[in-house]
């Protein structure tokens, strides 16, 4: 567990300048996800009560906020008496803490599973306040990383997965250099070893050529081509999101749906977001025809959104 002394601390923004650089943050026409990344830094140095109500404001009613402010559960112990100031410093101080890692999960909602995130603990303490947000961090780092590494593994062919590990590795390895620390250096370790041992993984004989439809893009193609799966924009107290649908069971991203699935989310969110990659169906000639031939040979019914696409892609074939 880590902890902030609260009343020890030396805010690097008064009342004011947190103001005004909330007042110009909002006025800018930024991702309102970035800027409210950045609102929620300024929290934890708010002491004043009206401007710490009126900031706390800005984030009502977003629906991606698994911690609601107002019913996070805090851990007292002992039985100090804080005055009002000190009242106002702990709110400011665990309501950033909350924002701070609600966001941070949102950012990396595509690559980690939510539901196993570890739960933010906050323990008032004698004037301190202990957090393990830094231990979530860790953990969301952990997970991500594994993630990206498992996408690349699930290339077809071992030079390609090579040089996206290699291109992995000259980035982290950037960063520590530019910033003097060795953050990523195990990560680095572990990337170099599935690299020096990607070959050594070739087998002995060829295997079968693989049906069609046995083939990751069909299944997930043919889950589209019957709108089984689909997105919606979802309004929610003025905030519009994105939800993806399985028939009729929603979820948060393109990640928890294919985990639902079992089915490999490149493919799945490539395709969603219509993204220029090998992994996007729906820039693939060949891929589309098999599964609009599969549909009509087996009389399966056809989204008119997805024969639209491929009728697109054969008028730019022309």
């Amino acid at each position: 567990m880590d902890f902030i002394e609260f009343n020890k601390t030396n805010p690097p923004y008064s009342n004011n300048e947190i103001f005004k650089s909330i007042k110009y943050l909002l006025k800018t026409k930024d991702d309102s996800f970035r800027i409210l990344t950045l609102i929620s830094h300024f929290v934890e140095y708010i002491s004043d009560e009206n401007l710490l109500k009126s900031t706390l404001k800005l984030f009502e009613g977003i629906d991606f906020l698994t911690n609601k402010l107002e019913t996070t559960n805090i851990t007292f112990v002992g039985n100090i008496e804080y005055s009002d100031a000190e009242k106002i410093k702990i709110t400011a101080v665990t309501n950033s803490l909350i924002l701070s890692n609600e966001l941070h999960i949102k950012f990396f909602s595509p690559y980690i599973n939510i539901s196993e995130i570890p739960e933010l603990k906050l323990i008032l303490n004698n004037g301190i306040i202990e957090h393990n947000s830094h231990e979530i961090e860790k953990w969301i780092k952990r997970n991500t990383f594994k993630s990206v590494v498992n996408t690349f593994m699930e290339l077809p062919f071992l030079r390609d997965k090579e040089n996206e590990i290699k291109k992995l590795i000259q980035s982290i390895a950037e960063i520590d250099y530019l910033n003097e620390t060795d953050t990523f250096s195990n990560e680095i370790k572990y990337l170099n070893t599935i690299k020096h041992n990607l070959f050594e993984q070739i087998p002995l004989s060829t295997p079968n050529p693989e049906n069609e439809e046995n083939k990751m893009y069909f299944k997930v193609g043919l889950l589209f081509a019957q709108k089984k799966i689909f997105s919606k924009i979802v309004v929610k107290d003025k905030y519009k999101t994105t939800k993806y649908c399985y028939i009729d069971e929603v979820f948060d991203n393109p990640s928890q749906l294919s985990k639902h699935l079992n089915l490999t989310r490149q493919y799945i969110n490539d395709s969603f977001n219509n993204a220029n990659t090998k992994h996007n169906i729906f820039k693939n000639f060949k891929q589309l025809k098999n599964i609009i031939d599969y549909c009509n040979k087996n009389t399966i019914t056809i989204d008119p959104e997805f024969s639209n696409k491929y009728s697109i892609l054969i008028e730019n074939k022309q």
